[in-house]
């Protein structure tokens, strides 16, 4: 697995040296797995030559015994820039400030941690890097594949042992307890990451009747209605019109709807993310 870590690297490093890039600093979770086979609170320093650093903030023998990179304790933000260029040769010389290029995420990274970045790197010039690994994940190696495809498998048997238990008149929320039930018992770590700075999502959830007419593939409230805790007399009724319109279309209480995250039309690996795909 650990090939599979330093083959990605070195892709990225070719695309930094293509670019004029000294390295790159990964901060999202999801890509610093993809790249080293570790996540934790931590930044993964990719050098356009040389070997990846993997700062961590609190286990450092949990990460020295999964990434495939250097591992050292975060420590302080102020000495992080001389620490790397004990390291990286790109840092080492003495630049007018901004003649050092350095790329990150700049379609996730948050502001006040990009200016903790700049005073840390006081010589660079930041450059968005969001768009190289991107570009490097959209084409999937055999494994990744592999990967993509088994996590396929296992969904449609969680959901097909499932199907027995469905009975009329059963809650919404009762049927999604036995499908992530189903999931988790094959593997499913019960969340999925998306590309907003390290967010995750819920298993999913389950819609039928007039509920599963109501927009939902958005960052809200799921359904019609409101949570629980709003008192019932302060909770919105959905229209009769949309009521009448849904039960016509066969959206009525006897079909059930698995929505299973907010990109439903992205089938990569949900369970089988061991390659991080």
């Amino acid at each position: 697995m650990s090939d599979l870590f330093k083959e990605r690297q070195a892709k990225l490093q070719e695309t930094l040296r293509e670019r004029g890039l000294i390295g790159f600093l990964v901060t999202q979770n999801v890509d610093i797995y993809y790249y080293c086979g570790s996540m934790q609170m931590g930044y993964l320093f990719i050098p356009a030559e040389g070997e990846a650093v993997y700062m961590v903030r609190r286990s450092v023998q949990r990460a020295e015994e999964e990434a495939a990179a250097i591992v050292e304790a975060l420590g302080s933000m102020k000495t992080m820039k001389d620490r790397l260029a004990a390291r990286c040769a790109g840092l080492q010389a003495e630049a007018a400030p901004g003649s050092v290029r350095l790329a990150t995420e700049l379609d996730v990274l948050p502001v006040q941690l990009f200016q903790r970045l700049q005073a840390a790197f006081p010589d660079a010039a930041w450059e968005d890097g969001a768009l190289l690994i991107r570009e490097q994940r959209m084409i999937k190696s055999p494994p990744e594949v592999a990967a993509i495809r088994e996590a396929a498998r296992v969904v449609d048997a969680a959901l097909e042992a499932v199907i027995p238990s469905i009975r009329e008149g059963m809650a919404e929320f009762e049927l999604m307890a036995l499908i992530e039930h189903q999931l988790r018992l094959r593997g499913h770590q019960g969340l999925m990451r998306m590309r907003a700075y390290n967010s995750e999502l819920i298993t999913g959830m389950v819609a039928s009747g007039a509920s599963a007419a109501v927009p939902t593939y958005f960052d809200g409230r799921p359904g019609a209605g409101a949570p629980p805790v709003q008192p019932a007399k302060l909770r919105p009724r959905l229209d009769p019109a949309r009521r009448a319109d849904s039960r016509r279309s066969g959206l009525h209480d006897r079909r059930l709807c698995h929505r299973s995250d907010a990109h439903a039309g992205d089938r990569r690996s949900r369970t089988g993310a061991a390659a991080g795909v």
